[in-house]
């Protein structure tokens, strides 16, 4: 049973393209009781199941970190507004494609709502090209671009103020936003708490087997969908905007470098200890080795 988790294959770099390590990220300096909830702490010692959910999360969190040290995601992070123009345009595309339609946008003049809407769509068009599906992306663009001029006199940062659930309302509400853009933008843009869901997280996460199901929060006949695995880590680890930051990048991370849905590098993953997929997958023979079947897309 596959996961119906939005439509979207790749949302950041493809396994080719590097990915940027930055300044330590605040996360890192949080306090394990604010990472795992009031009254938890870190794990130090393999994951257990009879460990709280919270305990579980955090110690893939800390082991993640402790490999790949922070990532300083979203490139371009001090322009919220081209955060959030790259966030719609990297849908279904590597990110080495946006970074080039971004460039024309940014030649272009265009990096602003008022002057994304007073291009032609044609030029738009034109600019946007690299990033595929170009003529889907320009009017996904132009909405949203024309949502911040009538309702928020073209400021983004009014709409990034916004509280989170009225802020995700308001973006979900766009044409041709969907929870996992939406999602890019509330954590990535206006950097407030929220927890994106791709299809690098559910890989990982069903392969560890910490998923909505075997942690209780959904049952076994349904078939997830983006909020559910949402919920998983929403539900169990305090808000907290660094947090969601980092921790996705770092999932991103480990998606592109080890945890591939074809041929995984298992051997030296930081998570091999805890998890069953890749310990089934260096114990079967070479010849018939192949990546587990999980519920997962991408």
């Amino acid at each position: 049973m596959r996961s119906n988790v939005g439509s979207r294959i790749i949302t950041r770099p493809s396994s080719t393209d590097p990915i940027p390590v930055g300044q330590p990220s605040p996360a890192a300096e949080l306090p394990a009781s604010r990472l795992a909830g009031e009254g938890s702490a870190a794990n130090t010692t393999p994951l257990g199941r009879d460990l709280p959910a919270a305990q579980r999360l955090l110690e893939v969190y800390h082991r993640l970190f402790a490999a790949y040290g922070p990532q300083a995601w979203w490139p371009g992070g001090d322009d919220p507004f081209a955060v959030a123009v790259g966030a719609i345009l990297t849908q279904i595309v590597s990110w080495r494609n946006v970074e080039i339609a971004l460039a024309n946008l940014r030649a272009a003049g265009a990096m602003t709502p008022r002057a994304l809407i007073a291009l032609p769509i044609e030029e738009l068009e034109s600019l946007v090209r690299p990033a595929g599906y170009y003529t889907v992306k320009a009017r996904r663009l132009r909405a949203f671009a024309q949502m911040l001029v009538d309702e928020f006199s073209g400021d983004p940062s009014r709409l990034f103020a916004l509280p989170m659930p009225e802020l995700r309302a308001k973006l979900l509400a766009t044409h041709g936003i969907g929870e996992e853009t939406a999602d890019d933008i509330v954590v990535y843009a206006a950097g407030q708490p929220s927890f994106v869901v791709d299809a690098y997280t559910v890989r990982l996460f069903s392969r560890l087997e910490l998923t909505p199901k075997t942690l209780g929060s959904a049952s076994r006949g349904v078939v997830l969908r983006y909020g559910d695995w949402q919920r998983l880590f929403m539900d169990h680890l305090v808000p907290d905007a660094a947090l969601s930051n980092e921790y996705h990048a770092l999932i991103v991370r480990h998606g592109v470098v080890r945890c591939r849905k074809r041929d995984p590098r298992c051997g030296d993953c930081p998570l091999l200890e805890l998890c069953p997929a890749g310990r089934e997958h260096l114990a079967a023979p070479r010849a018939t080795r192949g990546p587990r079947t999980i519920e997962a897309v991408g």
